[in-house]
């Protein structure tokens, strides 16, 4: 995830001309891979995390997560652009931030998780 960070911040233009040279399509694909490049870290630990609660067989954290984060995002989307004027650029910046958020608590719950059946996490 990391790497794909790395590539998508670094070269966003020079990946989005590998499958279009148009402009106006470049410029909107620099920004959403800068902007989604930024949470690919996110990403992965929520995958991660996800899959240490199903090995411990609680599954229902990642589905709360899951519903928070889309519940956000929807929330989010069909107000904040209309309110402030925000192009479709928002839509990308507030699904990393309700992605960022998921992590949050994802990690957090997982952290208590393995503290309350007494596990030792620093």
């Amino acid at each position: 995830m990391v790497l794909g960070t790395l590539l998508c911040l670094a070269f966003p233009a020079f990946l989005m001309g590998i499958f279009n040279d148009d402009p106006q399509v470049i410029a909107y694909g620099t920004t959403y891979l800068t902007v989604m490049g930024l949470g690919t870290v996110a990403v992965g630990t929520i995958m991660s995390v996800s899959a240490v609660f199903q090995g411990i067989g609680k599954t229902y954290p990642t589905l709360l997560a899951a519903l928070l984060d889309n519940g956000l995002f929807a929330a989010m989307v069909f107000t904040l652009p209309g309110i402030f004027g925000w192009g479709i650029e928002a839509v990308w910046w507030i699904k990393l931030v309700t992605g960022i958020i998921e992590m949050v608590f994802c990690a957090l719950w997982l952290r208590w998780e393995l503290k309350r059946s007494g596990l030792n996490v620093s």
